[in-house]
């Protein structure tokens, strides 16, 4: 394989001021979209099982994606060749597994300490990019993940008390996370010349394939099934994470790691668990620490310091 083959689908030239302020905003959006999910996928663990949830949040959230492709362009469901094979590896491993195992972290080690691990995205994404796309380490990245990581120990110290120490559920949502961050560089590299949303569609609708497959077998065994909730208040939580975390914010993601590169992108997942804790408050009344409000704010200075240092040109 050529320096270039390996280069093209991340950096595929410099991207303009324009790209660069668009990959940015639509980030930002996307942690919001993600942050604000995780109190509500908790919320609706507590009458639903993992599987049955997790695959019918994540298949209207494919259905969405799939309707926003056939409008946007049109219908053109053949467009060019399909690399099948690589879609559905993709989607079974970025989608399928992934969401599963993500959200069974969650409902064993709760919305905030899934969300405290979501912190280790930049240094997960920089050794991803180097490992699979072959981008350098760059020193600012470095020095920015670091700052924002410190950001985020802070408001781990700071909610100490509330969130308990970490457990097994820390641990999946960590390798859900390293999962998500194959699928981001090699859905990119895999799938060059696709839009963002022909690619989110395609690989959602993949894994999905596979959930139905998971929640099929364990209906079958009587391991799944056990809790529903299909009460409106339930039914507005799956379509609003549908539309959201599962829906738009995959294409956001995707098109900040096409233009930024997963290094830079995956630095805006620091400001999850602080969105987290505003979520918390607006819906649920509990006012953030001063701490808290001290980590927010190293987090925004670390994200700010890797994007100023990237679009300067430096290491």
């Amino acid at each position: 394989m050529t320096r270039e083959t390996r280069a093209l689908p991340v950096d595929h030239g410099r991207p303009s001021a324009r790209q660069i302020l668009g990959a940015n905003g639509g980030l930002a959006l996307a942690m919001l979209m993600w942050g604000g999910a995780f109190p509500v996928i908790e919320e609706l663990l507590v009458s639903w099982d993992v599987v049955l949830n997790t695959t019918l949040r994540m298949g209207c959230g494919a259905g969405v994606l799939m309707v926003v492709f056939l409008v946007s362009e049109r219908g053109r469901i053949r467009k060019g060749p399909v690399p099948w094979g690589k879609v559905m590896l993709l989607g079974t491993l970025g989608f399928g597994v992934n969401s599963l195992v993500f959200t069974a972290g969650v409902a064993n080690a709760g919305g905030a300490n899934a969300a405290m691990v979501a912190a280790l995205s930049p240094i997960i994404g920089a050794i991803a990019g180097r490992l699979i796309n072959g981008e350098p380490l760059r020193r600012s990245t470095m020095i920015a993940a670091a700052i924002a990581i410190a950001g985020c120990l802070v408001v781990v110290f700071a909610r100490m008390q509330d969130v308990g120490e970490f457990r097994g559920g820390a641990l999946l949502v960590l390798v859900a996370m390293s999962m998500w961050t194959w699928y981001s560089v090699q859905a990119q590299r895999w799938l060059a010349g696709w839009s963002q949303v022909r690619i989110a569609a395609f690989t959602a609708t993949a894994g999905v394939m596979v959930m139905l497959v998971f929640a099929g077998i364990g209906l079958a065994l009587g391991l799944v099934g056990t809790r529903t909730d299909f009460s409106l208040p339930s039914l507005v939580m799956i379509a609003y994470l549908a539309a959201t975390s599962n829906g738009a914010a995959l294409v956001l993601w995707s098109n900040g790691v096409k233009v930024l590169g997963v290094s830079v992108a995956t630095l805006f997942s620091n400001t999850i668990p602080i969105i987290a804790v505003v979520i918390s408050f607006v819906i649920f009344d509990r006012p953030p620490l001063p701490l808290e409000l001290l980590g927010g704010a190293i987090v925004i200075l670390g994200v700010l310091y890797g994007q100023i240092a990237r679009m300067r040109g430096g290491r």
